[in-house]
């Protein structure tokens, strides 16, 4: 589905909207002893630099890899991975990962979400970033089975969701169906509190906070409104509510608080220089396409499960080759 939308994407955008959504449920995890279908290709990419935190590359004067694809008119691909973080259930486990292009020539940005419960390597996708915390480890097999480069990669935690909405003093969304979910998760760590509680929302315009607005983001089993490509569509909508605040933040303090929370709660292999330059290109071209596309158990995927009886989505034909050819990346 193509719409066209005006908007200004600065990078806090592209890491608090979109790519926090992580929804830490150890239950949904399991480990390489499966017996299943194993997806084998070989990891032939080159060695990548470690993780860093947030902003770590520095300062960089003169042209970056952004103005580079901006000036040579070609694609930009961008990795974000949602996490639960320290003191979490499954802290790790990226249960939100969004692949998104920026083609800096048809002015066009595609979004992907791919599904948690992909297996690939004798495991689910999300459990990759899980055992060393190297965002490379997950490039690397995405790159190969998807037959693509990654050139960036962000990630986030709970808790720099939450407080990027309450910075904003809370964000604006309109529930287009209410719906209960009795399932949701009581306690962010399941160790403290493995127990379920009962949310609920009502139709139309809602104040959310950012505890609110996680949960908003996070529900998979709403009776009315559940599953994971409902609550994709409502992790869009957040990404909208937030890009409207920072619309309308006059307050130069409140960039400087926000940046802060980006220091904390972020990590990323973009310089700062990049991060302007990116911010710079974006606003400044109100006319951009956005693409969402969806890979999902109607069209590429089918679902199986493991010897354990663990759910998982695998590609239909035992490859990717399908999937490679619909993303175009």
């Amino acid at each position: 589905m193509k719409y066209k939308i005006l908007i200004l994407l600065i990078p806090l955008i592209f890491i608090a909207g979109l790519f926090i959504f992580a929804d830490s449920n150890l239950q949904s995890n399991l480990g390489p002893s499966a017996d299943v279908l194993s997806l084998e290709s070989s990891r032939s990419a080159a060695a990548r630099q470690e993780s860093k935190p947030a902003f770590s590359r520095g300062f960089s004067l003169g042209e970056n890899l952004i103005q580079e694809k901006i000036k040579n008119q070609e694609k930009l691909n961008i990795i974000i991975l949602g996490y639960g973080g320290e003191n979490h259930a499954g802290a790790y486990l990226t249960d939100t990962i969004i692949l998104g292009q920026i083609d800096c020539g048809g002015k066009e940005v595609k979004l992907v979400n791919i599904p948690r419960d992909l297996w690939v390597e004798n495991r689910k996708i999300n459990s990759i970033y899980a055992d060393r915390q190297k965002a490379e480890d997950l490039i690397a097999i995405l790159e190969d089975d998807l037959n693509l480069t990654i050139d960036l990669w962000i990630t986030i935690d709970f808790d720099g969701f939450r407080s990027i909405i309450d910075e904003f003093g809370g964000i604006e969304i309109l529930v287009q169906k209410g719906f209960d979910d009795y399932n949701y998760p009581r306690n962010d760590n399941d160790q403290v509190d493995a127990g379920v509680m009962h949310i609920h929302f009502d139709q139309g315009w809602q104040k959310m906070d950012g505890e609110q607005a996680l949960r908003y983001a996070r529900s998979r089993y709403g009776v009315e409104d559940g599953g994971d490509f409902n609550r994709s569509f409502r992790q869009q909508q957040v990404l909208v509510a937030i890009k409207n605040e920072l619309l309308k933040a006059q307050n130069i303090w409140r960039y400087f608080s926000l940046f802060k929370i980006v220091r904390d709660n972020f990590s990323t292999n973009l310089t700062t220089n990049e991060m302007w330059s990116l911010w710079d290109y974006l606003r400044n071209d109100p006319d951009l396409k956005i693409e969402d596309k969806i890979i999902s158990t109607d069209n590429f995927l089918y679902a199986s499960h493991t010897s354990d009886g663990a759910y998982i989505l695998l590609p239909k034909g035992g490859n990717f080759k399908a999937i490679q050819q619909y993303l175009d990346f």
